[in-house]
Parts: C-alpha cells; sequence; structure tokens
C-alpha cells in the first residue's frame, strides 16, 4: 500500500502506520501478529530514511483501544495491566494522529501509546 500511495503525497506530507504494543514486547500467543507489527515498525523506519526529505513518516503502536472487537466489559485483567486502569478510546488515537500531522520535525518515530503499559512491565 505505502509503495502505491507516496507518489501521491504531497512534500511534506504525512504517511502514518498503524503498529500495535505487541510489535513493542513479546506475547506468547500471538506470535504472527506480533512479527507483523515489528514489520511495520521497521517499514516506516526504512520509508522515513528513504523519503525522509520529502515527507514524514512515522507509525503509532497502541495498546487496548476500545473497538467493536474488545468486547464489552473489558475484563479486569486487561484492565489491571494499564497504569491508566482504562482502556483508549478510538478518539484519543485519532487525536495523536491529528498531533502528528501537524508536526513538521517527527520524522521514523514509532509513538507507543499505552497507557504506560511498556513502563510498567519493561522499565523505562
Amino acid at each position: 500500500m505505502s509503495k502505491k500511495v507516496i507518489p501521491f503525497i504531497k512534500d511534506k506530507g504525512h504517511l502514518i502506520n498503524i503498529a500495535s504494543i505487541s510489535g513493542i514486547y513479546p506475547e506468547k500467543e500471538f506470535v504472527a501478529y506480533a512479527i507483523s507489527k515489528v514489520g511495520i515498525i521497521m517499514l516506516t523506519r526504512c520509508l522515513a530514511k528513504r523519503y525522509g526529505n520529502r515527507i514524514f513518516v512515522n507509525s503509532i503502536s497502541p495498546g487496548f483501544v476500545r473497538t467493536n472487537l474488545t468486547g464489552q466489559p473489558i475484563p479486569d485483567e486487561l484492565i489491571d495491566m494499564i497504569p491508566m486502569k482504562r482502556v483508549a478510546q478510538p478518539e484519543e488515537v485519532a487525536d495523536l494522529v491529528w498531533f502528528i500531522v501537524n508536526n513538521h520535525y517527527l520524522n521514523g518515530a514509532n509513538i507507543v501509546f499505552d497507557g504506560g503499559i511498556f513502563v510498567k512491565y519493561y522499565g523505562p
């Protein structure tokens, strides 16, 4: 998809990939999913290196986001993993996308957006 879209992105435009916290730290049950998300993070960095003089390429690695797939209610065990004690709302991810497209310096970054899960389990 990136290969097809990049020629149409205007100079100083943005390409934002959505990865996952699964691409940051290991999960034993979702190996294939985690590997695909690591690939998205590396694709982001490679594209930023290749096209960074013309466009901004970044990725977001969300943690748990309330969607139709997360189910209702969210299990307490899941909430207990998150220092913020709640899952993210889709609008919060959209706010982060808006921040990125209004920034003209951030390039090649992967922003972990997980409510503090990473630092809770893997340190600062």
